[in-house]
């Protein structure tokens, strides 16, 4: 079995388990709860991807993507990983499944075209370029003036503050 194919399988297999428990038959009616809770649709949504990213199902995805797609790894990433080298990994594909609005299609009980969702993960981790985005809050920077005036564009509010 090759190691695409591999990926196929398992890939499928998370996809029908994720159906299975995003579906909209997965909330049992309040008579049978043994605890009632107040919790929105996306804390339902929230609570029911964290169950579905700690089993097995996902973790061979993270694997069978791993074989795949063998990290790049400069020696800086590695200083972070020594414990868990898949971690990387495995928070991309949360980000890609989150992202994608795989697990909200799929809560909302709309069908997902498995061929192009197999082919969109295998799409991004055949990326040559990848663009980042750090956010970063702004508190304790400085400026060497008191105040900043920025030139304003020609009539613009034509009137003086």
């Amino acid at each position: 079995m090759t190691v695409e194919s591999r990926l196929e399988e398992v890939f499928i297999a998370y996809l029908n388990l994720a159906k299975v428990e995003l579906g909209p038959a997965t909330t049992k009616p309040p008579s049978q709860r043994s605890i009632q809770l107040l919790e929105t649709r996306s804390m339902e949504l929230r609570r029911l991807v964290y169950g579905l990213e700690i089993r097995s199902e996902f973790r061979g995805i993270v694997k069978e993507t791993l074989s795949a797609f063998p990290q790049k790894s400069s020696v800086e990433d590695r200083k972070d990983d020594l414990d868990d080298p898949s971690a990387p990994r495995e928070t991309e594909i949360q980000n890609l499944f989150r992202r994608s609005r795989f697990y909200t299609t799929l809560h909302n009980g709309k069908l997902i075209d498995e061929r192009k969702a197999l082919s969109d993960l295998r799409k991004q981790f055949r990326k040559a370029n990848v663009h980042s985005r750090y956010l970063l809050p702004l508190i304790g920077v400085t400026f060497p003036v008191e105040a900043i005036e920025f030139p304003r564009p020609p009539g613009w509010l034509d009137q003086k503050d």
